[in-house]
């Protein structure tokens, strides 16, 4: 025991050798080297990842993952290709998405947090160098992630699986004529929002009974 001054010195020692990431949840380091005004398209990552700005600077903007359906995608990226002078007719929903969008620039020694499924999209200001390391969000759900995906944008094989599954009901209920066609889409996709609920309620159940 020591006095409070003591005690709070000892706690934050020991805190700052603390990592701040599970070692076990590590997945892979990206070297980004990048001349002026090189973009990195708008897209998402299926890790949490960190952006470590080394030198030079960049201009990151990023959007929520619910901003998904006004930024045209398709896999893992945004068809939008300039995020600043786009084109109405082609992509209209995309104005809806840029009063949700948040922008910082990043300067050495600069580090910055991007969840998961959380879109941005990055341009070089100068020569940049940068390092991107990714972790796993979710470290015992291995099912999740491609032991070999580097840099940390491959869907998770449920989620292609289910994709794949969605755009097959999609064609089949286009076959059908309009009244039919309106109707059973309502159905399909509120089983999908009470399936993904009740996914939802389970694993927050399923929490409460761990911790208590």
């Amino acid at each position: 025991e020591g006095d409070g001054e003591g005690g709070r010195t000892v706690v934050g020692a020991e805190a700052a050798r603390r990592p701040l990431l599970d070692p076990s949840a590590y997945h892979s380091s990206v070297l980004r080297l990048a001349s002026h005004d090189t973009q990195l398209w708008t897209h998402f990552d299926v890790m949490d990842n960190a952006l470590a700005q080394v030198t030079g600077r960049k201009r990151v903007v990023l959007w929520p993952p619910e901003a998904d359906g006004c930024l045209y995608v398709e896999g893992s990226s945004s068809r939008v290709g300039d995020i600043d002078r786009w084109n109405d007719e082609t992509f209209p929903r995309f104005r809806a998405a840029v009063g949700e969008r948040f922008e910082c620039e990043l300067s050495p020694g600069e580090v910055l947090f991007i969840p998961a499924l959380w879109f941005h999209n990055v341009t070089s200001i100068g020569f940049s160098a940068a390092v991107n390391v990714f972790w796993r969000s979710h470290p015992a759900a291995h099912a999740l992630y491609d032991p070999k995906d580097l840099y940390g944008n491959k869907d998770p094989p449920p989620a292609t699986r289910a994709l794949a599954h969605a755009e097959a009901a999609a064609a089949e209920i286009a076959t059908l004529p309009p009244p039919f066609r309106d109707f059973f889409a309502r159905r399909a996709i509120r089983a999908l929002h009470e399936a993904a609920a009740a996914g939802e309620g389970a694993r927050v159940g399923a929490a409460a009974e761990g911790g208590a």
